[in-house]
Parts: structure tokens; C-alpha cells; sequence
């Protein structure tokens, strides 16, 4: 499959679509959600970032079935893709993985508070947030059959946070990669940076034509091959500061890469304390 630039609803598979929206900048930089048809069964897959943009989402769903929806996935706790649990949520059971629901109950009120203070101008309807927690959650894996169709959860281990899930549907060769994937979008790493470039290659040997990025257009695994030699290099430049005994701010001065010209380019501070602080813990050089 080649790789769609527009945004907006888009099937990617029989009756599978993505929605590739523009909440974030750039155009199409995200959150991206999608959608799941089996049967009489309507998968989900997050929310979006408010309940506003939710119903924008659930009316991107009324195009396709006037079916409730039967299931909610959230990929990972980040409020941009789960704030708008309520819009769907009942009807729809909500599943992810077992920190997000961690996380949702012990941070979701001071989550909805940060984002409404750095995005209220963005989103101004983000400070009536109610967090909806999933009510049901996993370790590793899990498979749902929904009316014939084979639907899996994968936990790759911790990489962009420590909750991440990727929705693989076999027989369409389709991955929902969630926030595993920023398509030519400058990464934030808040879980780890090793952990990320494993879930990549993980990806790398599945059999898969097409994935959804959690930001950005509709990509292959070839995109997702520069996300993963952006974070390599990434780690490689960092981890020479740390090794010569530079501080993570004198690191960030120093980091030179290409992807830098990718949008989102501010969260390279992020990045670099995250690479310190795994440096710091683990003592590893390489």
C-alpha cells in the first residue's frame, strides 16, 4: 500500500479505517484514532483529545455504521488520545494496557490539568475532561475474535511510555501502531529509548503493508525505518555527551541530526534527559 498524505477518514483495510486528524500541528500531525468493523461489534481504537474532538470522531463513525461502538482501545495514557474516553464510553468497554488504567487513576485529574493550562487556547472544552479508566486490561498480548476477525494487543515493552499497545490485525496485514509510530514527527521519548527502537524492529518482522501512525500520515514500514534511525542516532550522539562528561543541556547544544528539520523539533530536551537518565540507571555506553 502506498503512503496517504491527506487527512480525515480513510479506509485502509475492509472495513477497517483510519482517522487522521489535525489537532496538533502539522497538517495530519495528529492524534490519529481509527475505527474496526466486525460483524455486529465496532472497535474503537482512542479517543482523541477532548469530548469535543471525540464527537467529531463519532461522527466520522456514523459514516461508516450506525452501530454502537463495542469496544474502546487506548493505546497508551496520554491525554490526546484518551480524554475523549467519555464521548464513547458507555457504551463502549474500554481495554489497554494495565498502566494506563494505573496511571489514569492515580494522575488522570492532574494529566487533565496540565493539558488544559499548556492547550486550553487549542482545545478549550480539554478542562471539562472526565477520565474514564478501561475497565479491562492486559500484560503482554492479548487476541479479541470479533465475529470471525482476529484482533491483537501487543505490549512491546516499555518504549514511547511504559503502557504502549499496537493493534495488529493479521489478516489485513494492518497495524494501529498508536505512538510507536510519529510519521516524519520529531519524537517525544518519555518511556525508553532502547525500548522503543526493540518495539520498532518488532514491527520490522511482522508481516504488515500498512500502518496508522499515532501522529502523522498513513505509513509503511518504511517510514517507520526513519523513525527508528532517527532515535538510533539520536541515542548515539547523546550517549557520547553523557560518556564525555557533558550535561544534558550541553547535549542538547550539541546534537546535530537531519529529523531535527521534522515538525516538533522542541521536544529534543525531552529526549536528551530521557537517554541521561536511562545512562545514569543502567551505566551502559554503547
Amino acid at each position: 500500500m502506498t503512503s496517504h498524505s491527506r487527512t480525515g477518514l480513510i479506509e485502509v483495510a475492509p472495513h477497517a479505517w483510519a482517522v487522521i486528524m489535525s489537532v496538533i500541528p502539522p497538517e495530519g500531525g495528529g492524534p490519529n484514532a481509527g475505527f474496526v468493523l466486525a460483524g455486529d461489534q465496532v472497535l474503537v481504537i482512542d479517543s482523541l483529545i477532548s469530548s469535543g474532538f471525540s464527537q467529531q470522531l463519532f461522527g466520522y463513525l456514523r459514516q461508516v455504521t450506525d452501530k454502537s461502538p463495542t469496544y474502546l482501545i487506548n493505546t497508551h495514557s496520554h491525554g490526546d488520545h484518551v480524554f475523549g474516553n467519555q464521548v464513547f464510553s458507555p457504551p463502549a468497554t474500554i481495554i489497554a494496557h494495565e498502566k494506563v488504567r494505573e496511571t489514569l487513576l492515580s494522575q488522570g485529574e492532574v494529566m487533565v490539568k496540565s493539558f488544559a493550562e499548556r492547550l486550553s487556547g487549542l482545545v478549550p472544552d480539554i478542562q471539562d475532561t472526565n477520565v474514564i479508566a478501561p475497565h479491562i486490561t492486559y500484560r503482554r498480548h492479548m487476541t479479541l475474535h470479533l465475529d470471525g476477525r482476529t484482533v491483537e494487543l501487543i505490549h512491546p515493552g516499555v518504549a514511547h511510555t511504559d503502557g504502549d499497545t499496537m493493534v495488529y490485525l493479521p489478516d489485513d496485514k494492518l497495524l494501529y501502531a498508536g505512538d510507536i509510530l510519529f510519521n516524519h514527527i520529531f519524537p517525544p521519548i518519555f518511556g525508553s529509548s532502547t525500548g522503543w527502537i526493540t518495539a520498532i524492529e518488532q514491527i520490522e518482522v511482522m508481516d504488515i503493508d500498512t500502518i496508522v501512525p499515532g501522529h502523522g500520515s498513513i505509513a509503511t514500514k518504511k517510514e517507520l525505518g526513519g523513525l527508528k534511525r532517527c532515535l538510533i542516532e539520536l541515542r548515539c550522539q547523546v550517549k557520547d555527551c553523557f560518556n564525555r562528561g557533558l550535561s544534558s543541556e550541553g547535549a542538547t547544544k550539541q546534537v546535530a541530526l537531519p529529523y531535527l528539520e521534522w515538525p516538533r523539533a522542541e521536544r529534543l530536551p525531552l529526549g536528551v534527559q530521557t537517554i541521561y537518565q536511562e545512562s545514569t540507571n543502567d551505566g551502559d555506553t554503547n
